[in-house]
């Protein structure tokens, strides 16, 4: 009897995470069949873009971008590009498994998804620092909270919803790390949570 409440109970908690997901992912791609792919919302959507196409043709971004700080070029070496080249990844895993999408369509559903790993992961980290009450309340709050759907809605190419992602991720691990009891499994959390901030530095000037 009390497995079985604690299964309903576990299914139940699962099913508001999972509807919260749901309903930010449907706020953030409501508009989509109103959208032109050509009409990017946000500043540095279309350089991102054009970035990714680059990275797609030839390998890799060219030593100088002729179209950023005029007439000389800015050297790409000094920018952070790691977004872009995640784009062109995220296409050529998408192929592997059969599934053919144009960069501009990635790039345009790329903050949505990013927003849903973000807010899974601030799901756990709430839960493990205040506890599954307020975990599940945080999550509802954060899946409609506006401040956070105009930069993270589809068409906003930008960097905003991966670094809220990396940035909970790393933080998540960093709590993991301070909970537990195993020294290895202390140091293995700790790791990971610094080789995730390395990441974030590396998508995020800031």
């Amino acid at each position: 009897m009390l497995r079985g409440g604690i299964l309903i109970a576990s299914v139940s908690r699962s099913s508001i995470v999972l509807l919260s997901l749901i309903l930010a992912i449907v706020i953030r791609v409501c508009h989509l069949p109103r959208f032109d792919e050509k009409g990017f919302i946000g500043p540095d959507s279309a350089r991102i873009i054009r970035q990714a196409k680059l990275i797609s043709e030839n390998g890799s971004l060219p030593e100088r971008d002729g179209m950023r700080s005029a007439p000389l070029g800015r050297l790409n070496r000094y920018q952070l590009t790691f977004f872009p080249y995640l784009i062109v990844f995220l296409q050529y895993v998408l192929h592997l498994f059969g599934i053919s999408l144009s960069l501009e369509r990635i790039a345009v559903l790329s903050p949505v998804i990013f927003f849903a790993f973000a807010c899974l992961m601030f799901y756990f980290f709430i839960k493990e620092t205040l506890g599954q009450p307020v975990a599940l309340m945080s999550v509802n709050i954060a899946a409609v909270l506006p401040v956070l759907t105009t930069r993270t809605m589809a068409g906003y190419v930008d960097r905003d919803a991966l670094c809220l992602f990396i940035g909970l991720l790393s933080y998540y691990l960093y709590v993991k790390s301070y909970h537990s009891n195993d020294l290895k499994h202390r140091f293995l959390f700790s790791a990971a949570s610094g080789f995730t901030m390395g990441a974030l530095g590396l998508t995020w000037q800031g």
